[in-house]
């Protein structure tokens, strides 16, 4: 009796290869160029983390950047909504102009916070997801417009409700520029923020934990501000060694020599046995 089964395939297997590097390939013209980047450890897979108590963040110096409101991208482990009267969930904060905040009962909700003669809180008006567990990964997504002051939320890329009428055009903001300033009880992981002067436009302020490696402060490699450790904030570092955890996955480069499998004419040939 003959059995047929199934080809075993996975990591390693195949031409597939799990790497214990960072990608570093780039795309020019459709054609990838494969390079080697640097190894996955706690200086390059890490992440920025606040316990909720007043005076823990991370702060960087005024800079002209950053006196405007600003398009914001987050990559965050998020904690699950918990009630409007507790503490804030982690996003982002910039003391005296604007925050981005996690507030729901049970939903995922954003908060954007101008102050500047006074308080104006602008919400998402609708949830995206119920979170099932703490410290679910999300990219967040603001954009304003300058003129109108109008907001729109986005989580993963989703529209989360919306655009919301806000009237606080750039005139109307202050100028203070620590993020996750002191006063504002913020709890979470930040793996980086992005502040844009647009959509795709000129990346002029970045967090990166990846950036850190020693003392209470380090240099953004994209944007050159210095970061610093406010409180109890700290950069986690977590175990990595040559078991893992790895990065990309990729397949060798292969030429299908045999085109068209239903017109012989092309690049087939008889073969007799």
């Amino acid at each position: 009796v003959g059995v047929l089964s199934a080809p075993y395939h996975g990591a390693n297997v195949d031409s597939v290869q799990y790497f214990s590097t960072l990608n570093a390939n780039t795309v020019s013209s459709n054609v990838v160029t494969e390079a080697t980047g640097a190894l996955i450890n706690s200086s390059t897979a890490q992440f920025g983390e606040l316990t909720g108590a007043s005076g823990d963040t991370f702060s960087t110096p005024n800079s002209v950047e950053m006196d405007i409101l600003r398009d914001i991208q987050i990559t965050a482990d998020i904690k699950k909504a918990v009630p409007w009267a507790s503490v804030s969930n982690l996003l982002v904060y910039k003391a005296n102009q604007y925050g981005l905040y996690n507030q729901s009962n049970g939903t995922l909700r954003l908060l954007i916070y101008f102050a500047s003669g006074g308080s104006l809180g602008i919400y998402s008006t609708a949830g995206v997801q119920t979170l099932a567990a703490d410290y679910t990964r999300a990219v967040l997504q603001v954009t304003r417009d300058a003129s109108t002051g109008n907001v729109t939320f986005y989580v993963n890329g989703v529209q989360l409700g919306d655009v919301v009428v806000s009237g606080r055009t750039n005139e109307d903001m202050a100028s203070n520029n620590n993020l996750m300033s002191v006063g504002i009880s913020l709890e979470g992981r930040v793996y980086s923020t992005q502040v844009y002067n647009g959509i795709d436009g000129t990346l002029v302020v970045d967090f990166d934990a990846g950036d850190y490696e020693s003392g209470s402060t380090w240099d953004s490699s994209e944007t050159g501000e210095t970061w610093t450790i406010n409180g109890n904030a700290s950069i986690y570092q977590g175990y990595w060694d040559a078991k893992g955890p790895f990065g990309y996955m990729a397949e060798a480069a292969a030429t299908n020599l045999c085109l068209q499998s239903e017109d012989f004419s092309t690049t087939w040939s008889a073969n007799r046995t």
